[in-house]
């Protein structure tokens, strides 16, 4: 009984953290399309590197799990 909680406990936990996974990486796409495709002016420049900063969190976040 407590070997196959503990088996749906880690079954959920991976499930949990490849989402994770899927969810930064679409993420990083986004904001790598969005640097392809524009032309870097002081404003975009900026708001990338918040962007960049977040994804740098959300990724530290992730390693820790």
């Amino acid at each position: 009984m407590l070997i196959g909680g503990l088996e749906k406990f880690v079954g959920k936990t991976q499930i949990l953290t490849q989402a994770k996974v899927k969810e930064v990486v679409s993420i990083s796409g986004e904001i790598l399309t969005k640097l392809e495709t524009a032309t870097l002016s002081e404003d975009i420049a900026t708001q990338s590197s918040e962007e960049f900063i977040v994804v740098a969190q959300l990724l530290e976040g992730l390693h820790r799990i």
